[in-house]
């Protein structure tokens, strides 16, 4: 804080510097925008502003022996009284305690007063007996402590004062009542002063969305699931996180079921690395997360001014057992984790700062277990031939693998690809799984008119009529699947490109599950979590336990391969 602003004798008042502020002030014509705090009411707090830092204003407050401020080039209104103490923000916690309102400078634009003062007003209501209202102030850019410029006796207090200069930095004006009890409240602002320009508000809390995790699907009875990341931002002043809330809402997919709190165990905030809180999610279906004050506590949060701090929300989600839907978990559940009413309190200030924002991840899909594809690239082909010859050859090749933490396996019904043929001719398409001799694919197709050929199974394990058998990939293991053709008229400019399909969101009879057979003609993939634990029956195709290729991993992003002659 400028040495102009501490106590002097009067005799240290120099009427040059009186005089050097009219004729600053008469040269100020610079147009300025005030905005923000809503209980604000003059426009003149930018003129005020000077005063915290100009070097060369030594008259606004001076005070005599006693203590009590007196007026030289400044003025304040009603008794005089002496100081209280260090100003310390704090909320009013009694309610037959005071309330006090920074009700001056008032929001709003226009040309600086040629000569004038600026005014600054405080007002009280409520507490018990007498309330004192005090006036401080503090050039926070200059790392300066409060200086009180005003203290009156009564619900009323304001100080006005000629401005000289107009330094560029950050401001903090506080007021502050204290009834005959002691009991106290306090109102403060801040203000940013860039240029001729002066912008006052009040904390700001900001949370959003940051890099969220994309839609995809989640496995049962997992721990430690990054499933979103919150972005706070502190404007004004430092924020210290007091509370947020998060929820379970439905996911609103397609074909899918609404989950609920009782797919999600557990919820836990980290910051960088730290946990700063942990919860479960209550049948009210929320989350309620509070946090410390206090620096050395871990679930302490600070939000920095003008800067930001990334929250990561983690989940565990909850087993699916044999018996289904809300057991606890659920099959084939979409959900969404959104975190809303977010609580921060200005350390300067110790004014509530909120964020009405609703950030919610991406929809994600409960399963007890889910497939993994892996896709040949020109530098791993995963057996897939590297050139077109005449003659039987692996035209595309592509890996499965069973990720659960459940111990369930993955099943397979069908799968279809999109074959673009350029000079060379085709027939005769099968499966084969790798280490089997068999073919894995219930008969030899011809490529369709589309360009597609799709594939169910006779897993050569057992037998249900050589038809409609699902594959199994059991669980953490991996199986490599081939699809040959037979070639013919190879030319040399020849080319075969294959993709595997991926499907999207459909609605089926069951949102935890259809009939293999039902997604016939529907469906590009045909997979099963086997959430009820038939894997190795010939009944398994034939219970409401499958799902198409939406959203598995590796099949939403796949890629041609292509093999040239």
């Amino acid at each position: 804080m400028p040495q102009a602003l501490k106590p002097q004798s009067k005799k240290q008042v120099n009427q040059n510097k009186i005089d050097a502020t009219q004729a600053a002030l008469s040269a100020m014509k610079d147009e300025y925008a005030l905005v923000g705090k809503s209980h604000i009411r003059s426009w003149h707090l930018w003129l005020l502003f000077g005063l915290l830092v100009g070097s060369a204003i030594t008259a606004f407050a001076v005070a005599n022996r006693s203590g009590e401020l007196e007026g030289a080039s400044a003025a304040s209104k009603g008794r005089n009284i002496k100081d209280l103490g260090e100003f310390i923000a704090v909320e009013s916690v009694d309610p037959s305690g005071p309330t006090v309102t920074l009700i001056s400078p008032e929001v709003g634009s226009g040309s600086l007063e040629s000569q004038g003062t600026a005014l600054i007003q405080a007002s009280a209501t409520g507490g018990v007996g007498d309330n004192v209202v005090e006036i401080f102030a503090r050039y926070e850019t200059g790392g300066g402590n409060w200086v009180r410029v005003a203290g009156c006796r009564g619900n009323y207090c304001e100080f006005a004062y000629k401005v000289e200069e107009l330094p560029s930095g950050g401001y903090l004006l506080g007021a502050r009542a204290t009834d005959s009890e002691g009991n106290q409240d306090t109102d403060v602002l801040y203000m940013l002063l860039e240029r001729s320009r002066l912008v006052v508000r009040a904390s700001e809390l900001t949370a959003e969305a940051s890099n969220t995790p994309e839609e995809g699907i989640l496995l049962s009875g997992t721990t430690g699931i990054t499933v979103n990341t919150i972005r706070l931002s502190a404007k004004s002043d430092d924020i210290v996180l007091k509370s947020l809330n998060v929820s379970v809402v439905p996911g609103d997919l397609v074909g899918t079921m609404d989950g609920d709190y009782k797919d999600v165990s557990n919820v836990a905030l980290y910051n960088g690395a730290s946990k700063v809180g942990e919860s479960n999610i209550t049948s009210t279906n929320v989350a309620s997360f509070t946090f410390s004050s206090n620096p050395s506590d871990p679930n302490y949060v600070k939000v920095p001014k003008d800067g930001s701090v990334v929250l990561t929300v983690k989940i565990n989600t909850s087993q699916i057992t044999t018996q289904g839907t809300d057991n606890p978990g659920t099959p084939n559940a979409s959900f969404k984790i959104a975190a809303t009413d977010f609580v921060g309190v200005g350390a300067n200030t110790a004014t509530e700062a909120r964020s009405n924002a609703v950030v919610t991840s991406n929809a994600q899909l409960l399963h007890s277990s889910k497939p993994i594809i892996t896709l040949p690239t020109s530098s791993n082909r995963l057996g897939s031939a590297s050139s077109l010859f005449n003659g039987d050859i692996r035209i595309f090749a592509f890996e499965v693998t069973a990720d659960s933490s459940q111990g369930r396996s993955v099943l397979l019904d069908r799968f279809t690809f999109d074959i673009n043929p350029i000079g060379v001719a085709l027939s005769d398409l099968y499966l084969r799984q790798d280490g089997v001799s068999a073919k894995v694919s219930d008969f030899d197709r011809q490529l369709g008119s589309d360009n597609k050929v799709s594939f169910t199974f006779n897993d050569p394990n057992y037998s249900e009529g050589d038809r409609d058998e699902g594959l199994v990939v059991l669980p953490g293991s991996t199986e490599r699947f081939y699809l040959h053709a037979t070639l013919s008229s190879v030319g040399a400019a020849d080319t075969i490109s294959t993709r595997l399909l991926d499907d999207v969101a459909s609605t089926i009879s069951l949102p935890t599950g259809a009939t293999a057979s039902s997604w016939t003609g529907n469906a590009n993939f045909v997979w099963s979590d086997d959430h009820i634990n038939v894997v190795g029956t010939e009944a398994a195709t034939s219970a409401p336990i499958w799902f198409n290729g939406y959203q598995v991993d590796g099949l939403k992003d796949s890629f041609a391969y292509t093999i040239s002659s």
